[in-house]
């Protein structure tokens, strides 16, 4: 779950933190104390490894600069996730030269390249 949020922040242009979590849920918040931005998931019975959002607050009431730091969940985990969904269905992945255009034409963030 953490992953998903992470991308839906990123293409949503915000940043959150994880209040609580362990094996069976995770609780996320903007980064704003004020701001109402609050997510509520948990682990769908059965060994399942599907997350229910069982409550969301999806308005966001903090300023632009509160907002500004969305690029700091672009970790590997969120770049491959919007890779996977990019080419999926058999088409052929891009070449690594390619990936950072990529990230940044869907997420717009920019990747550093280490050498």
């Amino acid at each position: 779950m953490r992953t998903a949020v992470g991308v839906y922040a990123v293409k949503r242009y915000f940043n959150f933190e994880q209040v609580k979590s362990d094996k069976l849920r995770l609780i996320v918040e903007c980064v704003d104390i004020g701001c109402p931005w609050r997510a509520y998931g948990l682990v769908v019975e059965g060994g399942s490894e599907s997350i229910e959002i069982r409550t969301a607050t999806l308005m966001h009431t903090c300023d632009v600069a509160m907002r500004s730091g969305y690029g700091k969940r672009d970790s590997a985990k969120v770049i491959a996730e919007v890779l996977r969904s990019k080419y999926s269905n058999g088409k052929e992945g891009p070449m690594a030269a390619d990936v950072p255009a990529i990230v940044l034409d869907e997420l717009k963030v920019s990747v550093r390249v280490a050498r």
